[in-house]
């Protein structure tokens, strides 16, 4: 897609033009794996978007399935980390449970096999983790330590 036909979003006057959700139940975190990096579904702006959450929505179901996405959805509400170096909207969504660890997924759009691997955000190893995760590694944690008091 040409990058002139992208929507450009604004969230505080800061741009947006990606967004990805990052699951989350307990201490782990649902990532997928190329054998390089981890990473959380997520991609960039088309033309279909309304908002950051449609990109995330969409992304997810292109690379992790649709029936897989509808399975992890759940009526909580998602916490919003702005990653301003990426230009990108992380949605952190709490899950009831860990679903599909191991499972092999392939992207809709680009054909990469990734694997689905639930992870202990205060074990994981970060240099595995993709730049923009590792950005906001801490807020992540911070997040998710204080859901886990409640």
């Amino acid at each position: 897609m040409n990058k002139q036909t992208r929507p450009i979003f604004f969230l505080n006057k800061s741009e947006i033009k990606s967004a990805g959700i990052l699951f989350y139940c307990q201490n782990k975190i649902m990532l997928l794996f190329d054998n390089k990096q981890l990473e959380d579904p997520g991609g960039k702006s088309e033309i279909v978007d309304h908002c950051p959450l449609d990109i995330a929505i969409r992304e997810t179901k292109e690379e992790i399935g649709k029936m897989k996405y509808n399975k992890l959805m759940n009526n909580s509400k998602c916490i919003r980390i702005y990653i301003g170096k990426c230009k990108y909207l992380l949605h952190l969504k709490k899950v009831n449970k860990m679903r599909f660890n191991g499972m092999k997924v392939i992207d809709e759009h680009n054909g990469i096999e990734r694997t689905i691997k639930w992870l202990n955000i205060f074990k994981l190893n970060r240099n595995q983790l993709c730049f923009r995760l590792n950005c906001v590694y801490p807020d992540i944690v911070k997040i998710i330590k204080n859901e886990n008091i409640k």
